[in-house]
């Protein structure tokens, strides 16, 4: 879960990388799923509800975006998958960053009294879960900083480029500033000459 933050007016994400951190993982003998990564419609409170749970293949509920299918993918043998940072690949990172910005579009607020914005890690099946289970870290269980969850956010401002005879107009009015500046001065300058 995150808050989302408080774009500058006529901004919008143009880059989204969310990075979790695989602590451990339990009875990995009995695993035989990989983790989808997905992102849950914007709400104004940071409450989880039971709907927020989901396993299987594909979720098809209009509050779910699957950001990246396979986030965590299941070595040949559970126990060889590696623990460690996973972080949103390309494809998954302009996932995100068009769902971000599309909570805005839809009215999502930032800020420090802001809406939030939930991900979810999912079995991709639901056959055979068994005993154990992917831990990753949260804000409230890592010890240590560089192993909490982290969304790294790019901005860009949308607002339109002015036309090159804006521009050519904005070049030429300190011209029409310092030409007679430096007409006045070399006037001075003469009369002190006489």
């Amino acid at each position: 879960m995150y808050r989302l933050p408080t774009l500058a007016a006529g901004s919008t994400i143009t880059s989204a990388v969310l990075s979790l951190n695989l602590a451990a993982i339990a009875v990995p003998n009995s695993i035989n799923y990989n983790v989808d990564l997905y992102a849950l419609s914007f709400r104004s409170t940071a409450n989880i509800t039971q709907a927020d749970f989901f396993v299987g293949p594909l979720d098809a509920s209009p509050s779910a975006t699957l950001i990246q299918d396979n986030f965590v993918l299941r070595a040949a043998t559970t126990s060889a998958t590696p623990t460690g940072r996973y972080e949103t690949n390309l494809a998954g990172s302009a996932t995100l960053a068009s769902f971000l910005n599309a909570q805005y579009a839809s009215g999502a607020n930032g800020g420090v009294a802001g809406d939030f914005v939930f991900f979810r890690l999912s079995p991709d099946q639901t056959a055979g879960l068994g005993f154990g289970g992917y831990d990753f870290n949260t804000q409230d269980n890592a010890s240590t900083s560089g192993l909490r969850p982290s969304l790294t956010l790019t901005t860009a401002s949308s607002a339109a480029a002015p036309e090159p005879s804006s521009l050519a107009l904005l070049a030429a009015f300190p011209l029409v500033l310092i030409a007679p500046l430096v007409r006045r001065s070399r006037q001075a300058a003469k009369a002190n000459l006489v």
